[in-house]
């Protein structure tokens, strides 16, 4: 049998082995709580989930629930093809002119199929021949201010270009012209030319315009382009000026299409 004294020595040591675990453990917990929560994704956080009968906790982006109440109207308008403003611009002042016949269904066919091009004709009947002597102060008369600012105004540009004796018809000059004095209301735009006449087209008209440009800086798409032969069988125009071929209103869709494909572009850029 053990004597009293060495039972009690060894009580004495378990009681005191009971202690030192007590305190290691409190030690241990204080630690614990002293360290972050464990990240989502390691492994003792894929452990604890192992061993817990909660499903695991959903992560906070997907919780979310998706809130449009910050978008504004301006905001989803940017995110629609903007409404781009064509002027079109008729060198020919003649009520049934071929010419502004074209840009007439220019209008129509975007109207009917090109979303987001819309056609404005400008008229140019009444500006006066250009005289720098009507200009005062740096200002012109009101029909040459008038038709500056809608030029201004303009996303890109459309000319029906007649032919007169291979060139540019006085008109259509004259608007060039006027338009250019001072801040050249042209600069920098993207252009289309349509035409209609006898022989080329209105080929040669084109082109000299094409010339101007360069020094107007304007942009000219190049492809497609559209001369009409109005004058050959079967008839393009009724007695009216009014375009009438279907495989002319389908090319000029197309030309249409690329100038608006052109001034997208360079509005981005």
């Amino acid at each position: 049998m053990e004597s009293s004294s060495s039972v009690a020595h060894s009580n004495h040591r378990r009681h005191s082995s009971s202690n030192s675990m007590t305190e290691l453990a409190a030690v241990g917990a204080a630690r614990l709580m002293s360290f972050p929560a464990v990240f989502i994704g390691t492994s003792r956080h894929r452990q604890a989930q192992a061993h817990s009968h909660e499903p695991p906790a959903e992560p906070e982006h997907t919780r979310r629930r998706v809130d449009d109440s910050h978008f504004t109207p301006s905001m989803e308008a940017a995110a629609v093809k903007p409404v781009l403003r064509v002027a079109a611009i008729c060198g020919s002042l003649r009520k049934a002119s071929f010419n502004r016949g074209l840009l007439r269904a220019a209008a129509e066919v975007c109207d009917d199929s090109i979303p987001g091009l819309r056609v404005h004709h400008l008229d140019i009947s009444d500006l006066p021949i250009i005289n720098t002597d009507l200009e005062t102060d740096g200002a012109f008369p009101p029909a040459v201010e008038a038709f500056r600012a809608k030029v201004s105004q303009a996303d890109c540009f459309l000319f029906g270009a007649p032919e007169y004796n291979y060139s540019i018809a006085t008109p259509l000059k004259n608007a060039l012209d006027w338009a250019s004095r001072g801040k050249n209301c042209w600069a920098d735009k993207p252009a289309a030319i349509v035409s209609a006449g006898g022989g080329f087209g209105g080929g040669r008209s084109q082109y000299h315009l094409r010339q101007v440009g360069v020094f107007l800086d304007l942009h000219f798409i190049n492809k497609p382009e559209l001369f009409v032969q109005a004058f050959q069988q079967p008839p393009k125009f009724d007695s009216d000026g009014n375009l009438i071929d279907d495989q002319i209103r389908e090319r000029l869709k197309q030309v249409l299409l690329s100038l608006q494909a052109f001034t997208l572009r360079l509005q981005k850029d």
